[in-house]
């Protein structure tokens, strides 16, 4: 998802859709309806489902299908108010998992 530019009449909607997008993605979180992805290190780990940038989101989670049917259903509610497409690039996945995922999500990869 990409903002427009600076200064641009469509800056307040795209900023509503990014909140929306975030609120949808908090939900399900709070709900155990999608596991975060966890980040080991030497003493402790963090989890965590979502980077939000100015103009970007990251959506993060294990590979597990039940979290892609959850990103599908939410994906489908923010295409549909915001008219905003979304990427799917997996990091640290086989290319196969990656492509059936994209099949379910009807991404191209």
């Amino acid at each position: 998802m990409r903002a427009p530019s600076r200064g641009s009449t469509f800056t307040f909607p795209f900023l509503l859709m990014a909140e929306c997008l975030n609120i949808m993605m908090k939900d399900i979180v709070v709900e155990d309806l999608f596991s975060m992805y966890k980040a080991d290190t030497y003493d402790n780990s963090v989890t965590m489902s979502y980077f939000q940038f100015a103009d970007d989101t990251l959506l993060m989670c294990e590979k597990l299908w039940v979290n892609i049917k959850y990103l599908k259903v939410v994906l489908i509610l923010f295409e549909v108010i915001s008219g905003l497409k979304s990427q799917l690039v997996g990091v640290n996945v086989f290319s196969t998992w990656l492509d059936e995922a994209s099949t379910v999500l009807n991404f191209k990869t």
